[in-house]
């Protein structure tokens, strides 16, 4: 039974340690992106993924903005399916002023999502855990 304990604490521990992860980055990104800019999507990037043999398309926004009279192309690190945004949408975005190609899009929830579930998880999986050991102690 302490195998099983020390199984679900493991694996509350990583679940929990991604979510963490996630909100930190998305933290730190939020923090140095500072300089707001006028951002069009020019393209949503079809991205493929498989998966024990099962083909998953997503697509990550695509941004075109200019920062002190040059142009830039950047895109996020997150994807959904169906795309967060249109082609030609145009949004406020911020950016980091020493390194332009880095952008913070707050209309994304992909993060938050991405966090929540992961820490969801690993809470669910320390509770069983805690129940699990106080009802081997009963």
């Amino acid at each position: 039974m302490w195998i099983a304990i020390i199984s679900i604490v493991f694996f509350a521990a990583i679940f929990l340690s991604v979510g963490i992860i996630i909100s930190a980055s998305d933290k730190k990104r939020k923090k140095i992106c500072t300089e707001q800019v006028s951002a069009t999507v020019i393209e949503n990037k079809k991205v493929s993924s498989r998966s024990n043999g099962h083909r998953s398309v997503s697509y990550t926004p695509v941004f075109r903005y200019e920062y002190k009279m040059k142009e830039y192309i950047a895109q996020t690190a997150f994807s959904s399916n169906p795309p967060a945004f249109s082609e030609g949408e145009t949004m406020e975005i911020f950016i980091d002023p020493s390194s332009p190609q880095k952008i913070y899009v707050p209309q994304m929830k992909t993060n938050l999502i991405l966090e929540v579930i992961f820490t969801l998880i690993g809470g669910i999986a320390l509770a069983a855990a805690v129940v699990v050991f106080i009802v081997m102690h009963k």
